[in-house]
């Protein structure tokens, strides 16, 4: 395998044995606090929301921090379903134009 990618062995079994870095460890710790966020909101909170109940936990990190996190493990908020709030919104237009002008 070292001759393939043309890597000294010595190097290759160093990185495999490599602990992980701060900024890895951090962002475990972190992914297990957005997922208890998320979980505890049933899987309504995106980032933003995930993010503010960090923040309220005393946890400083940033928005694109969180929203990488959970864009790379695929943790998702609900989405509302827009199509029914549009035709909401279509049908309370007509009324009010069938009551003439305002």
């Amino acid at each position: 395998m070292c001759r393939v990618l043309q890597v000294a062995r010595s190097g290759f079994y160093q990185w495999l044995h490599k602990p992980l870095s701060d900024r890895a460890i951090d962002n475990q710790r972190l992914l297990a606090q957005i997922l208890a966020s998320y979980q505890g909101s049933s899987g309504v909170y995106g980032s933003p929301r995930v993010f503010l109940d960090l923040r309220e936990a005393g946890e400083t990190c940033s928005l694109n921090r969180v929203a990488r996190l959970m864009k790379a493990h695929k943790i998702k908020a609900l989405e509302e379903n827009r199509e029914e709030n549009r035709d909401r919104f279509i049908f309370r237009s007509f009324i009010t134009f069938q009551d003439g002008p305002v």
